[in-house]
This record gives structure tokens, C-alpha cells and sequence, in this order.
């Protein structure tokens, strides 16, 4: 017998995607709560982390600030990119946007 009784690595596992899953909203909500009152430079820069983390969300914020010039210089293609990523997560607001941008013929190269 173990001197830990009980215990798993799937346990282990477990904790520790908690506790990834608890780290991304903590910054995603930071992220939001800088954007509110302008500082969008440094929600550019937790986004962009979250967004490499694969969370859709940030990919779909990323979009927005690329889209609008919030913190980052405008960039469609970049914006495009990030709702693509978002997308195909199944992030429902990028593939609204993205079908309004090809409704309305907005080319995703025109930066």
C-alpha cells in the first residue's frame, strides 16, 4: 500500500485542469474589466495569451479588438483569423460575424 491511500494520477489530472480552466476565466475576466475602462493594450495582451490557450472567447475578443484597432493596429485579416479559430470551436458570435462579412462582401484581405 501507497502512503497516499487512494490516490490516482487521474485525480492529479483533474486538479490540475481545474485549475487551468479557474486561471482562464480569472484572466478572461480581468481582460473584460480592463476593456471597460480603455486600457485595451492590456487586454490585447491577456487575450492574445488566452487565445493561444485555445479559448474561444479570447479568440472571439481578440477578433473584435483586431477588427476595431482597440490596442492593436486594425487588421480584418487578423480579426478573421482569431473568429475563424473561434469558429471552429463552435463559438457562435465569430460565425455571425464572419457570414455578415461575407453578406456584405467585406473582403478579409483589406487591412
Amino acid at each position: 500500500m501507497g502512503l497516499i491511500p487512494n490516490y490516482s494520477l487521474k485525480e492529479d489530472s483533474e486538479f490540475f485542469n481545474d485549475s487551468k480552466d479557474t486561471y482562464i476565466e480569472k484572466k478572461y475576466n480581468e481582460a473584460i474589466l480592463v476593456q471597460s475602462i480603455g486600457r485595451h493594450e492590456v487586454a490585447y495582451e491577456i487575450l492574445k495569451e488566452l487565445a493561444h490557450m485555445e479559448y474561444p472567447p479570447a479568440q472571439f475578443d481578440l477578433g473584435l479588438l483586431y477588427y476595431n484597432g482597440r490596442g492593436v493596429s486594425k487588421s480584418i485579416s487578423n480579426a478573421c483569423k482569431w473568429w475563424e479559430k473561434a469558429s471552429k470551436k463552435g463559438y457562435s458570435d465569430a460565425k455571425i460575424l464572419l457570414n455578415h462579412l461575407s453578406n456584405n462582401k467585406i473582403s478579409r484581405f483589406n487591412d
